[in-house]
Order: structure tokens, then sequence, then C-alpha cells
């Protein structure tokens, strides 16, 4: 309801419009039989033909007026119903992009991708049949049981008993269904999620051999979503031969007491002539709405999982009071941890406990350790991925808590350990912090992380098309983009998050290179498992178990450090060697 009324809010004008337009759609529509009633009564019963003409071209009138709007009326519902969906699918993505990472992965890709396409949808189809058919329904079923009232008691006591009926019958359906349709959506998602990892995962499933128990469970997600489909369907199977059986009964107890009446001189036939149009149109209409109705537990399902998501409140926040833009401060320092701790989802083993270390500007740092020793973690918490639980980090002297997350961005450049491109042309990719900046500085980016070489080779150079996903190219060459990606972008501070792990030697040596002699003033922040990546670092940081178990040069930890040393032997770098 809160979203309905906001877009409201936020676009009366329309809304407006559109009831407007409805409104006068319903009189045209219940104007006509009371035309229709007084033709008959006062023109044809009395033989006076000035009547039927003049009626005549009244109703001919009403009926070009009622099609005219109702035109209108459906164009306006359509567009209503478009902008409401836009509204929607902006505030679902919006709300997500204040979500920490934590939160996206919890909730899953599936499930928002879901939010954003199916719900929405289900959600607008119900918008534009709300103005077209629900709403006539209820209307012109009051007016048919007020007409009729207004006729003969009788009568109108048949219509109430007719409208009434249906009415309660199609509300004890909505209502059932609604049981049904959680769970619907529950399945829907986990075959979305089912069919994600069998196309994300078709390599590893053939390698294996693994097709057979594949294709069961996929099988068995479907067939436990059909069973819930053929179970709301048969509920709502029930609801045309209802109302269809209703209006039969209704008609023929309307004539029998109608013209029992007619023939006593009691009310004028023409009266039971719009009874009868006024019933029928109402049980028409009702019918009509009864095949939206059907929509409106799923989309009041979809409406609820919309508001959940936007209901979840970000764990990471800007400060409420904060400064415009990062202030310069004097000082040589960039980056400073401070007895930094922090854990995933109030876990009890902290994944940085206790991390203490600084970064000069103009420094070139390493931080290398095993798999989870909370190397990337160090890069997250710089980003405000994820708040810190104790401690704290400061970015040119402020702490991070006091700035917001977009001036913390702009000031760092960051690769991730898993390249990713964006579907588009290299260009694009390269250029994606700002598609303004020149040629010679995308080609400059690309040369220092040696990928102009493999770019000029392609038939379109820069232009060339990118895959989704950047599957046409390999872990090598993605990475490479990657890193072009990030240079591309005017940083105070460059993270490289295991970058250059598909690399080969030689290519990580001169990217090294390069970035020595055109990034000189720049500070990097090189986080890494290879040894030699980083042993000509201005400062490697030794990390184990979320602690920091050294910190030096390479000639400095090669003879004094165990775990360096492990790391050493281990790629078969020997003590000394440089």
């Amino acid at each position: 309801m809160k979203l309905i009324l906001a877009f409201i809010k936020k676009n009366k004008l329309l809304v407006i419009m559109t009831f407007l337009l409805l409104i006068i759609q319903l009189i045209t529509i219940l104007y006509i039989p009371y035309l229709v009633a007084h033709i008959v009564d006062d023109g044809i019963l009395k033989n006076d033909l000035n009547v039927v003409i003049r009626l005549g071209i009244e109703m001919g009138v009403v009926a070009i007026i009622g099609v005219v709007v109702s035109i209108l009326c459906s164009y306006y519902s359509a567009v209503t119903s478009t902008k409401f969906g836009t509204f929607l699918r902006l505030s679902i993505f919006e709300h997500i992009q204040k979500l920490s990472i934590n939160e996206v992965e919890n909730y899953g890709t599936s499930a928002f991708v879901s939010r954003i396409t199916s719900d929405v949808v289900n959600i607008q189809q119900v918008v534009i049949m709300l103005f077209q058919m629900i709403l006539h329904g209820p209307v012109i079923g009051i007016v048919a049981v007020i007409m009729s009232f207004g006729v003969s008691i009788d009568l109108g006591y048949i219509a109430l008993a007719t409208v009434g009926t249906f009415m309660l019958v199609a509300v004890i359906v909505t209502w059932i269904s609604f049981r049904y349709l959680n769970d619907i959506q529950k399945f829907l998602d986990k075959m979305m999620l089912v069919l994600r990892e069998f196309f994300v995962g078709v390599r590893i499933i053939r390698a294996f051999d693994n097709s057979k128990y594949e294709k069961e469970r996929t099988n068995k997600t479907f067939e436990d979503h059909a069973d819930n489909m053929k179970k709301i369907n048969k509920l709502f199977a029930w609801l045309s031969p209802i109302a269809y059986a209703t209006l039969g009964f209704s008609m023929m107890a309307i004539l029998w007491v109608g013209l029992f009446d007619v023939q006593q001189g009691a009310i004028p036939i023409g009266e039971v002539t719009a009874v009868i149009e006024y019933t029928t149109l109402a049980i028409l209409t009702l019918v009509m709405a009864a095949l939206v109705i059907v929509m409106i537990p799923r989309a009041y399902a979809a409406l609820k999982r919309v508001e959940y998501i936007l209901d979840l409140k970000p764990t990471v926040n800007d400060p409420i009071k904060s400064k415009n833009k990062i202030k310069e401060i004097e000082t040589n320092i960039l980056v400073k941890f401070e007895h930094v701790h922090f854990d995933y989802d109030g876990k009890e083993n902290y994944a940085l406990d206790g991390v203490n270390f600084d970064i000069k500007k103009g420094e070139t740092v390493a931080i290398i350790g095993a798999t989870g020793s909370g190397k990337s973690t160090v890069a997250k918490l710089l980003l405000k991925l994820h708040n810190i639980s104790k401690g704290a980090i400061y970015l040119d002297g402020l702490s991070i808590e006091d700035l917001k997350q977009d001036d913390i961005r702009d000031k760092i450049s960051y690769v991730p350990q898993k390249a990713f491109l964006f579907t588009g042309t290299i260009r694009d990719n390269v250029k994606f912090h700002n598609k303004d900046v020149s040629d010679e500085l995308m080609i400059k980016a690309a040369k220092v992380a040696q990928a102009d070489d493999f770019i000029q080779s392609l038939d379109h150079g820069y232009d060339s098309v990118v895959a989704r996903g950047g599957q046409n190219f390999s872990g090598g060459q993605k990475q490479r983009i990657s890193i072009a990606r990030a240079l591309c972008k005017p940083a105070d501070l460059y993270i490289f998050d295991d970058s250059f792990s598909a690399l080969d030697y030689k290519t990580d040596a001169k990217l090294r290179m390069a970035l020595k002699e055109e990034f000189s003033e720049k500070t990097l922040l090189i986080i890494a498992q290879r040894v030699s990546t980083i042993m000509h670092a201005d400062k490697i940081i030794v990390m184990d178990k979320g602690t920091i178990i050294g910190i030096g040069k390479h000639e400095e930890l090669i003879k004094n450090n165990q775990t360096y040393q492990d790391f050493a032997k281990s790629q078969h770098i020997k003590v000394g060697e440089e």
C-alpha cells in the first residue's frame, strides 16, 4: 500500500485523469439502459415516434461518447500501469544498490531478478485491469440493485441476491487462493535458481557426467510447480460456471416476477427491461472482473515480496551529517587501519582480528596470505562494502564512518578477484567510469594493463563486441581489460585484489613495471598469493587467519617470517633471491 500511495502522490494528475475518464465511462454505460426503458415506455408503448427518435439520437450520442471515453480510458489505464511498473522497477533497483554485498548475496540474485521482472509484470497486469474491469463490476452491481429496488421490492431482492451471491463466491475463492500463491512463487524462485545453476554450471555437469541427476532435479522442480498451479486453476475454474448459472437463474426470476407485475399493471415493461439489462450488465461485468480476480492474489503476493525487499534496511549507510566532498588533510598517510575487527553476520570468528597498518601516499603496499586469511576483506572494508565491527579505518585522515560511500569510492579504483566484463564493447568497458574519457587515456590504461596489443589485433580493436560476461575472451584477457578499466579511472588509491592471478609470469612482470613507470606517484595496494607479484613492493603485509603476522620488505620477510618463507619456497623462490 505504501508503494501505491507513493506512486499516486508522484503522479496525481495522471491518476485523477484516469479516474475521471473511468467515471464518465461508467455513466455512459449506465445511462443507456435508462434510455432504453424510456424508449419502450414513453415511445413504443405510446406510439410516439418523436420520443423514439429523440431518445434514439440521445442514445447514439451517449454511445459515441462512451466509445471515445473508453478508448481514452484504456489508453490512460495502460499509461498508468506502465508508469507504475517503471516506478516499481526503479524503486527496487535503487534500493538494491543501497544494500550491502552480504544482503544481496543472502537474498539471492535469482530472487531479485524475479522481483524486478515477473512480480512487477503481475502487478502491472492487475493495475490496468483494475481500472478497466474490477471497479466497473461492483459499481454496476450496486446501481443494478438500487434501480431494481426503485422499480420493485421483489426485483430488488432478486438483483441483490444475484449480485451478492456472485461477489461472495468471488471473495471466498480469492481468499482461499492466497494460501496457494506464496507457495507457487517459492517454487518459481526455486525453479529459476535450479535453471540458473544448470546453465551456469553446464560444463561441470557434463564433465562429471551428472546430466541424469540434474534432469531429475529439474523435473521434480517443474512437477512441484505444476502441482501447485493445478490446485489454484481448479479453484478458479469454478468462477465462470457459477457466474453463468447465477445469471441464468436471476433472469428466470426477474422475468417471472417482472412479467407478473406488468400484467398486474404494477410496473411498466420498460422498467423491467432496464432491470434485466442492469442485472445482466452487472453479472457480465462481474464475470470479466472474476477473470481479473484470478490475478489479484498473485499480484498481491508479488506486491508483498516487492515491499519486503524495499523494507530491507541497508546495514551500510552514509552518515546523517556528511561532508559533500572528502576534505584534503595535510598528512602523508592515505590509509590507516586501527585495531580493526570484522565478522560476517555476527559469526564468532573474526575475519579480521585487531588489524593495524598504514599506507603512505605514493607507496606500493602488498598483502599476501593463504585463502581465507582476510586479504580481500581489507579491500571490501576500505570500499565500505561492509561495516567494521570494532576499530577505525581512516582515508586521508578522516574516518570512513564519517564519509559518504560515493566520496570514498571516488578516491579508490578497484580491480576485483574475479574479472567481470559488461556486455557492449571493449571501449565501453575500459571507459566504464566515465564515457567522456579521451581515447588517449584509454589506450594508456590498456597499455599499462598489457591489453593494448591483443585489443589492437582484433578486427574491430576497441570497438570489438564483448559477449555476456566476457565469454569471448580468455581469463587473462578479461583480467587485463578489467585492470585497464580500473587504471582509466583517476584515483588516489588503486586496489588490485588478486588481479594478476590469471596472467602468466612474463605479462605479470611487464604490467608491474608499467605500473611503476606510469603510476609512480599513485598509491597501490596489491593483494596476491604470488610472491613474485609483490616482492618489489615498498611494504608487504603477511596475513594469517585474520591477523597480521608480519610487515616489512621482501628481503626482511624472506629471512624472518616463516609463513612468507613457506610461500616463497612453494613458488620456488629461494631466500635472498629477488
